[in-house]
């Protein structure tokens, strides 16, 4: 929300009162800072208190933070030099400049140069600025002087029309617009001529409400850099709101390649963000998209992420982040750390998930022995989940159950042939895929007679099968005859 200020050293004031003013309270914070020494004290953290009589109706703010600052010092000029700052190296006209900070120059770089200015990489206002001029080698001055003269409008044009920047979070027609009638964010912006009926109440254009701002021409300063740019409002203090901003951009920023955000968010997240108190929204603008997402983390999602996060680095590091991925249809992947993060999130355990691997485990040309593993921690994992483990006497009975389960499979996995093994394995996991707690029961007893082996683990199951059916999973994932092998 923004509010005008009566009778102060600033006249105006933003407050994170949704995800848009607080994306555009942290690029405006950039800005400011970025030209400290030029607007020396343009702004400052403000809190609204009881006796505040700043602004109108100042009660419905009770508590907040807000920013403060003069909005004459928004200067598009100055705006733009900020964007160039920010975005420089992702600019086309910059990475001439740096390569021009030569006294040579070869064949090679000489081409590089021409198809940055006019060539393939080259863009429209490049190719318009520079056209009919060449670099040869002998007038980088003549191209730098170019450079300077139209740098204002190479900026403007470059940042407004690149997908990585600005045309990837608004409507590039309304930069630096003021007094417009709908929000000039994709997915809040609405085509007057055609549109605005059709998303209005009982198709009445004044039922239609979306406010904007000049501000929000900050906000593509607020997002990651990543292809699918983050952005966290934590927007229970200013302070917060930078710390957070400085610590997934930190990590984001530097992806390799386009990766699941999700996994990606959420183990950051979990690994480095320790003042995540509470609940947080996460706003997410995939560049192929012409909307933005809402993600809403739980802090309950974040600690058990961390908990995953501490297991894997203490017990199971040869499992480094549980990756595997397995194409089980056209277009449909089964992805393992995809899955833990939505059971997360989601606050489910990881029965299903290890369902699904039990019966992958099956196919053909899989990596049983890596999935054994993989199967093996979820086990673990989805019995904390449970609640199971809250006393060292609990995980004690959890370390003996288990390891009572896997003994059991490898001796019947020592006393029967392979191809009954195999049968009695298949039959076990459909019935425990297919919920059929009876049929496991009777699967088990055959095994135990057929084998002559003592279960009993299994008492445990006949009382609850539900709650202990971990123990199951631990069993069937153990019926292999190459854990005979591994275990000598």
């Amino acid at each position: 929300m923004r509010k005008q200020l009566k009778d102060y050293k600033y006249d105006t004031i933003l407050f994170p009162t949704d995800w848009r003013y607080a994306a555009a309270i942290i690029g405006l914070k950039q800005y400011f800072d970025f030209w400290g020494q030029e607007f020396h004290g343009c702004y400052e953290i403000f809190t609204v208190t009881e006796n505040c009589n700043l602004f109108d109706n100042s009660e419905e703010l009770l508590g907040f933070e807000g920013l403060a600052y003069r909005r004459e010092n928004i200067i598009e000029k100055n705006y733009l030099l900020f964007a160039e700052y920010f975005f420089g190296s992702d600019m086309q006209h910059t990475k001439v400049e740096k390569k021009l900070k030569k006294e040579e120059f070869t064949e090679e770089e000489i081409r590089e140069v021409n198809s940055l200015l006019t060539g393939t990489e080259a863009n429209t206002i490049l190719k318009k600025v520079f056209k009919g001029i060449k670099f040869d080698g002998t007038n980088p001055e003549q191209i730098i002087e170019l450079l300077e003269n139209n740098r204002s409008e190479i900026i403007k044009e470059t940042f407004r029309n690149k997908m990585s920047m600005y045309r990837n979070f608004a409507n590039v027609k309304l930069l630096f617009s003021e007094h417009n009638l709908h929000c000039r964010l994709l997915g809040f912006n609405v085509d007057r001529n055609r549109k605005s009926k059709s998303t209005s109440y009982n198709f009445d254009t004044r039922t239609l409400v979306t406010t904007d701002c000049l501000e929000f021409d900050f906000i593509p300063f607020a997002f990651t850099k990543s292809y699918d740019a983050v952005m966290i409002n934590n927007n229970y203090s200013i302070d917060l709101l930078m710390q957070t901003y400085n610590k997934i951009n930190a990590v984001l920023d530097n992806l390799s390649e386009r990766q699941n955000i999700k996994v990606t968010l959420l183990k950051t997240i979990a690994d480095s963000i320790s003042f995540l108190k509470y609940d947080v929204e996460v706003i997410v603008k995939e560049r192929d998209k012409e909307y933005y997402e809402s993600l809403f983390i739980r802090k309950s999602a974040i600690s058990a992420m961390e908990k995953i996060t501490k297991k894997l680095v203490s017990k199971h590091k040869e499992f480094g982040d549980l990756k595997f991925r397995l194409e089980l249809g056209k277009d449909y992947w089964l992805d393992v750390q995809e899955e833990i993060v939505d059971c997360c999130l989601n606050s489910l355990g990881f029965e299903k998930l290890i369902e699904k691997l039990l019966k992958i485990k099956e196919i053909k040309g899989v990596n049983r022995l890596y999935l054994h593993g993989i199967i093996n921690i979820l086990i673990e994992l989805d019995w904390e989940w449970k609640g199971e483990i809250n006393k060292m006497e609990n995980e004690k009975k959890l370390s003996e159950g288990i390891k009572r389960a896997k003994n059991c499979a490898f001796v019947v996995a020592s006393s029967i042939p392979e191809n009954k093994l195999c049968s009695y394995r298949q039959k076990l996991i459909s019935a425990l895929v297919f919920h059929d707690y009876d049929r496991v029961s009777e699967i088990i007893l055959q095994l135990s007679a057929y084998a002559s082996v003592s279960m009993p683990f299994a008492y445990k199951f006949f009382e609850n099968p539900e709650q202990n059916k971990n123990l199951v999973f631990a069993f069937a994932n153990g019926l292999e005859k190459y854990m005979e092998n591994k275990e000598k």
